[in-house]
C-alpha cells in the first residue's frame, strides 16, 4: 500500500468515525470526496484542483478528479454544516481543557476579494473554525451604513448612486483615514458539549 492510499484511508475513516451514524448512499459518496480533498491538499501542501487531483489515490484519470471535486465544490447539498461543522465541533471537544487561542487571518481569493479566517490554535497550527469572503461582509458593512444614517458622512446623493459593495468600500476608507474602529458585522458562536 502505498503512502497515499494509507493516508487517503486514514482520513476516510477518522472522518467516518467522527460523524454520529454511518454515512449511507450520496453522504458517503461525499465523504469519499472529502477525503480525497483533505488527502490532496496534505499531500501536495497546495490547494488548486490540478495540484489536489495529482495526489489522489484512485485509479482514474488526473482530469476526471479534477471534474470530481469541481463538481463536489458546486454541489448546493455540500453546506458548511454538513461536511464542517461536524468535524469543528468534534475537535473542539477534543482540545485540551484550558483557555483557547483565537487568531483571525485574511487571504487574497480572487476579484478583489479576501477571505477572513477565524481559527482555533493548537501545536503551531491553525485550525479554521468559520471563514467569511469580505466582498459578502462589505456588502453588509455597506447595508450598515445606509440603515444607520451613516450615508451622508461618505457620499453626495446628488452626484450618483453607489452599490453596497461601494458604499462599505468608502465606509472602510473613511473610517481609517479617520482612525475610528470599523464594525465587525459577523458574530461567532461556538458551543460544546463537555
Amino acid at each position: 500500500m502505498t503512502d497515499n492510499l494509507r493516508r487517503y484511508c486514514d482520513i476516510h475513516s477518522a472522518l467516518k468515525r467522527m460523524l454520529v451514524k454511518e454515512p449511507l448512499g450520496n453522504h458517503a459518496r461525499h465523504v469519499r470526496t472529502l477525503a480525497l480533498f483533505i488527502n490532496g491538499i496534505v499531500g501536495s501542501r497546495k490547494c488548486h484542483l490540478p495540484s489536489i487531483a495529482t495526489k489522489s489515490p484512485l485509479p482514474s484519470l488526473r482530469e476526471s478528479r479534477i471534474k470530481q471535486l469541481s463538481r463536489w465544490l458546486q454541489n448546493k447539498s455540500v453546506t458548511p454544516e454538513t461536511y464542517f461543522l461536524p468535524y469543528v465541533r468534534v475537535l473542539l471537544e477534543s482540545l485540551p481543557e484550558g483557555p483557547l487561542v483565537l487568531v483571525m487571518d485574511g487571504s487574497c481569493v480572487g476579484r478583489g476579494c479576501m477571505a477572513l479566517f477565524v481559527s482555533v490554535l493548537y501545536k503551531k497550527r491553525a485550525i479554521p473554525l468559520c471563514f467569511t469572503v469580505v466582498a459578502d461582509w462589505m456588502v453588509c458593512l455597506g447595508d450598515w451604513v445606509v440603515r444607520t444614517g451613516k450615508l451622508p458622512l461618505i457620499h453626495r446623493k446628488s452626484r450618483c448612486d453607489f452599490s453596497l459593495f461601494q458604499i462599505g468600500l468608502l465606509w472602510m476608507e473613511y473610517c481609517l483615514n479617520e482612525e475610528i474602529p470599523i464594525r465587525a458585522l459577523f458574530q461567532v458562536t461556538l458551543t460544546t458539549r463537555r
